[in-house]
């Protein structure tokens, strides 16, 4: 779970890097920004949700998960975490 909320607030960050670099490369070379190119937070922002809602979208459509499947969360017996997994169900 933590893994796709990075991956999904990795994905939400890619457009404010982009433009971070942008900015950086353009004052290295001597320019300065504009008033029109103050920083877009609204499309920097629009952009971070599209490609976070799809990024999440394409790891619920692509990646495999049985429908149905039990599981059984990761349990602390005898001094030992014993690890999670699908529930055998007799048929």
């Amino acid at each position: 779970m933590l893994t796709r909320i990075l991956f999904a607030l990795l994905l939400f960050l890619i457009p404010f890097l982009v433009y971070l670099g942008y900015v950086k490369l353009k004052r290295r070379a001597g320019a300065t920004l504009d008033s029109e190119e103050i920083t877009p937070w609204l499309m920097l922002i629009t952009a971070g949700l599209v490609l976070a809602t799809a990024g999440v979208i394409a790891i619920g459509v692509f990646f495999d998960h049985d429908a149905g499947v039990v599981l059984r969360p990761p349990a602390f017996v005898d001094g030992e975490i014993v690890p999670g997994g699908p529930v055998e169900q007799p048929e």
